[in-house]
């Protein structure tokens, strides 16, 4: 049996950038403008290690909790560049059932 962490180490590609799509509000978009929008590499977005711990709360707990304007006029910029956050962003959209997946 997998760990949370371990099956989120195994998603790639649309796994990944759905949950930063829907951070943004965007319907789709290209991992391109994720990484313009993130601060992020294409490298880091489709494949870096998914850690844990007090780095990724941020994240995890923004795209739970906080409303679309917020996240994208005021968190966004905040961690532009910063890993951890948004590899939250991403663990959190799949821990939770609530958030909009369409």
């Amino acid at each position: 049996m997998s760990t949370f962490n371990e099956t989120l180490n195994a998603m790639n590609g649309d796994s990944r950038t759905i949950p930063l799509y829907r951070f943004f509000g965007w319907q789709g978009g290209t991992v391109h403008q994720l990484a313009a929008a993130t601060g992020l590499s294409v490298m880091d977005i489709l494949y870096s290690p998914i850690g844990e711990g007090k780095d990724t709360l941020g994240g995890f707990s923004a795209i739970r909790t906080c409303g679309r304007d917020w996240r994208r006029d005021v968190l966004a910029p905040k961690h532009k560049g910063d890993l951890p956050y948004w590899h939250g962003v991403i663990a959190g959209f799949y821990a939770t059932p609530w958030v909009e997946r369409a």
